[in-house]
């Protein structure tokens, strides 16, 4: 007779991260060959409120949103109509001339002319390109480039709209070309706004925009019905606040978005890096297909094929090997990275693990693995900035495989 597991640990851990005031509010979901096994909740949506954070809370999952947004280039691919190995500028021609960092460069103007990224190189960050909250010459001039924008848009006419203050994806890509490349593609790992490129790849190829994209060829489908771009549904609210960590004084305040930001007239870029809102019920919806090899009700949305590409590590080692030796309190050493998320490799004592776990999270302390070896599913979402505030991630799927008595 089959025994449930007993996850006590998982949910005192939980609650202790709300009792500490660590967390406002947290969801889990485990899943074992697809079926739910456990599922729990603590704390609030929103700070000195009542609304429990449950099943149903909507969240920002940021970067989550790259395993989505892979699969559906993917899914282009399955129908013969991108190659993973052509040029990113064979789409957008801004970075057909693209040049890179010179090895050990001061600054952005050290550089050296170098091929196109390809698609490839984008799915797994190796592209070259950055993310403005990167510590490197060209994380920090789209830093720069970004509060320029923020003041040029504050100094201008209400009536008139700028580039800066409200682009779409086109106008982004081409803003991104015009910076160097931290590196020569493929030699190098730098997590990046990569995945938003992808989109604009996607938006170009199918004709459509991201958001309707991704509507119409995951969501609808697999009945993703608090999942998008904007809100739909009814999922402004039950939207959870999000809060940014005080390092000074462990205090806790709102993130300045507003609501108001996800409705769908407001919208122009979908940032297929970073852009969706979903619950974790949603969110596991996703996870089924890519445990059912791309099925869903017996329907075919992806090939088998390109779901193996999407979960198998696609860099020659690993990411410490050529990229930061940590991530998020995590070890990157044995850990390398499919199309979209990490890949283990080689699991380490630090970070209990089995070989091929596909996993990522988001800027919000938001998480999710799939362990193919024992086909388990866990999900957990919070709304805490920065997603390294504590070691919530390795914690929480060492307790997990615990309580499966996985070693």
């Amino acid at each position: 007779m089959y025994k449930k597991p007993d996850f006590s640990s998982v949910n005192s851990w939980m609650k202790s991260y709300v009792d500490n005031n660590k967390f406002i509010g947290s969801s889990i979901l485990i899943a074992l060959n697809n079926k739910v096994i456990h599922s729990n909740h603590f704390g609030l949506r929103k700070k000195n409120q009542s609304e429990p954070f449950d099943l149903d809370t909507v969240v920002r999952i940021f970067s989550m949103t790259k395993p989505i947004t892979s699969l559906g280039l993917m899914i282009l691919e399955d129908q013969g109509l991108v190659d993973l190995n052509s040029p990113l500028s064979d789409f957008i021609p801004s970075f057909k001339k693209c040049t890179a960092l010179v090895e050990g460069a001061k600054n952005i103007s050290e550089v050296e002319e170098v091929p196109s990224p390809t698609l490839m190189h984008l799915l797994t960050h190796t592209s070259g390109l950055s993310y403005s909250f990167n510590d490197t010459l060209i994380g920090k001039a789209y830093l720069n480039e970004i509060k320029a924008g923020f003041q040029n848009a504050n100094n201008c006419d209400s009536k008139t709209e700028t580039v800066n203050s409200n682009p779409d994806l086109e106008m982004l890509c081409n803003k991104i070309a015009q910076f160097p490349l931290s590196f020569y593609p493929g030699r190098k790992w730098e997590y990046s706004m990569s995945i938003d490129v992808i989109g604009r790849v996607i938006e170009i190829v199918s004709g459509k925009n991201l958001s309707d994209y991704l509507e119409e060829t995951l969501f609808k489908p697999l009945g993703m019905n608090n999942t998008g771009f904007t809100f739909k549904n009814k999922m402004e609210q039950r939207l959870a606040d999000c809060y940014l960590k005080d390092a000074e004084d462990e205090l806790y305040q709102t993130y300045l978005d507003k609501p108001s930001m996800f409705y769908k007239e407001n919208m122009k870029l979908f940032l297929g890096g970073s852009g969706l809102l979903s619950t974790i019920t949603d969110y596991f919806k996703f996870t089924q297909l890519i445990t059912n090899e791309g099925t869903h009700n017996g329907s075919k949305i992806i090939s088998p094929t390109g779901v193996q590409k999407l979960t198998t590590n696609m860099i020659a080692n690993d990411i410490a090997s050529i990229g930061p030796k940590e991530f998020a309190f995590m070890s990157t050493v044995g850990m390398g990275h499919g199309l979209g998320g990490s890949v283990i490799v080689r699991p380490q004592v630090e970070f209990s693990s089995s070989v091929g776990d596909y996993s990522w999270g988001g800027m919000a302390s938001t998480y999710f693995w799939i362990d193919k070896v024992n086909q388990l599913t866990t999900i957990f979402f919070t709304q805490l900035i920065p997603s390294n505030s504590y070691p919530n991630r390795p914690e929480l799927k060492k307790l997990v495989r615990e309580c499966l008595d996985l070693k």
